[in-house]
């Protein structure tokens, strides 16, 4: 039986698809059975990007046979070996996002070659030292059965935490934030410091190793999320089931987060929206908070839009104004 299978789901990335694929099996210390790359992009482009790089005239490639259930999501998958794995390259009918392009993934994977763990990653990840220890990730749940998610250190290119997250409701989560801005900038209250290896409520899912039968339990990532609450209701899903998600520092991975959602003031407000009203939907389904307090809670994150709006207009109004004067002052005293 194969040890572990990894999915990765990229959106016109191309470069960094095959830079993470190339790196991770250069890097890790034990091989996975299979990688599969869900193209969330819908653009051959990138498919045949990817297609040319892995499988070239000396790595011949075949068709999938999908089952019925996969082809609504994805009608053609490619697969063939390289460097001694295989690697499936699989171009989805829509979108799919994060937790249904990585649903996709995992039904494909389990399909071709039957895994009991599933690493999860971004493909904007760097490994450092040039090293990743898989292996002592996937000890943890030999060493615990009743683990379901194992999450490595992860920081940002700041050198900053990434993971783990504690559990913290939603007056703290969204509505104080969001209410008493500008006054106190919005934080990552949840976001834990731990330097030993811990049960933790979350880990981040840029970098990620599930039990694959317990994922299936769980009924997978819930597609219809949306944006960056997956792994919060996914361990929330777990725990439900006596299932624990654990941390384990002693591994670290580097997460260039942006690669995939944008930077600029504009992507901030969408990605502020959305990351509010995905947990809004995470309270909602998942910590059965009254409709009253999830209305609020919306009505908070329109509330903080706003406000952030108007700071940031008038910021750059102000820096105008100064501006202006500093240049008459010159103008009139030199």
């Amino acid at each position: 039986m194969v040890t572990f299978n990894v999915v990765l789901v990229t959106y016109k990335n191309l470069d960094r698809s095959i830079k993470f694929i190339d790196d991770f099996l250069s890097f890790t210390n034990i091989k996975p059975g299979c990688i599969v790359v869900v193209d969330n992009s819908m653009d051959n482009f990138y498919f045949e990007g990817l297609r040319k790089h892995f499988f070239n005239n000396a790595n011949k490639c075949t068709f999938l046979s999908l089952d019925t259930s996969i082809k609504k999501m994805c009608e053609i998958a490619l697969m063939g070996d390289f460097n001694s794995t295989k690697i499936v390259i699989a171009q989805s009918n829509s979108n799919l996002m994060y937790a249904g392009g990585n649903n996709l993934g995992f039904c494909i994977s389990q399909s071709v070659m039957y895994s009991k763990y599933i690493l999860f990653s971004n493909d904007d990840v760097l490994f450092h030292n040039n090293y990743i220890d898989i292996r002592k990730m996937l000890t943890i749940f030999n060493e615990d059965s009743s683990v379901g998610i194992v999450g490595p250190k992860v920081v940002g290119l700041d050198g900053k935490d990434q993971s783990p997250f504690k559990y913290t409701s939603i007056y703290k989560r969204i509505i104080f934030p969001n209410i008493i801005y500008p006054f106190k900038l919005p934080s990552n209250n949840n976001l834990i410091h731990l330097d030993k290896c811990s049960y933790v409520y979350r880990v981040v899912g840029a970098f990620m190793i599930v039990d694959s039968d317990k994922f299936s339990e769980c009924s997978m990532f819930d597609s219809d999320s949306g944006l960056y609450s997956e792994e919060q209701i996914l361990s929330e899903k777990m725990l439900c089931k006596g299932y624990k998600t654990f941390y384990n520092p002693d591994v670290l991975v580097i997460h260039e987060e942006g690669g995939s959602s944008g930077d600029g003031y504009l992507n901030f407000i969408r990605k502020s929206i959305r990351l509010n009203k995905s947990s809004c939907y995470y309270f909602r389904k998942y910590k059965n908070v009254n409709r009253i307090i999830f209305l609020l809670a919306r009505a908070s994150v329109y509330l903080y839009v706003v406000k952030y709006v108007a700071v940031h207009f008038l910021t750059l109004l102000l820096g105008r104004i100064y501006h202006n004067k500093f240049l008459n002052f010159r103008k009139y005293n030199i």
